[in-house]
């Protein structure tokens, strides 16, 4: 039995390495992030690193599915907020006052640039039709309990709301617009395909 404030040591820290690799891919992409500024974030020597992950692209794909754990357990804490307006609603009323605060945005940017990369490609294509499958499933309820008709299916719908998404990100980044210029463009694309604002 290890003694309580001995440092855990090879993959057991794993989770206390991943927050880190990942804001350093946020901040740097996956080009510049090398692998001697990703263990002097953790405060580690880099073959502490290579215990855990073999390459700097494996440590690139755990910090993409970080991104989709992340953003998913901060949608889930936004929707338990309050029970009286859908799924839906609690996650655009969430997003509008909070979309990209964390940057975590960034990692995914980068790693567009890495497609050619099958396993990149693979990881990159699997975050957004995770994040498609919860969105279509928040559509579908919101539209059926406010009985709302429309042309475009929940499926569509939710791609358009993460193209929403993306485009707050690209106008963040460019600094185009105030962010309460970008919150309400963000509420007038909400009210237009789900009638919430």
């Amino acid at each position: 039995m290890s003694h309580p404030t001995q440092k855990r040591r090879g993959t057991s820290r794993k989770p206390d390495f991943l927050p880190l690799i990942t804001e350093v891919f946020a901040e740097c992409g996956y080009r510049r992030a090398t692998t001697a500024l990703l263990a002097q974030r953790c405060e580690v020597r880099e073959n502490e690193l290579y215990r855990i992950w073999p390459t700097k692209k494996s440590m690139f794909l755990d910090a993409i599915g970080f991104v989709f754990e992340a953003v998913a357990s901060s949608w889930a804490e936004s929707i338990k907020q309050k029970s009286d307006i859908t799924a839906a609603e609690q996650l655009i009323e969430s997003q509008i006052q909070n979309r990209g605060n964390s940057r975590l945005h960034r990692i995914l940017f980068s790693g567009l640039n890495e497609v050619d990369d099958p396993e990149i490609c693979l990881a990159l294509r699997n975050l957004y039709l995770n994040f498609h499958k919860m969105i279509s499933g928040y559509v579908g309820e919101h539209r059926q309990r406010h009985q709302l008709q429309s042309s475009l299916g929940d499926d569509t719908i939710a791609w358009i709301m993460i193209g929403m998404g993306s485009i707050f990100d690209i106008q963040q980044e460019l600094e185009q617009g105030t962010i309460d210029q970008r919150r309400e463009l963000l509420g007038q694309a909400a009210n237009a395909i789900l009638n919430i604002r």
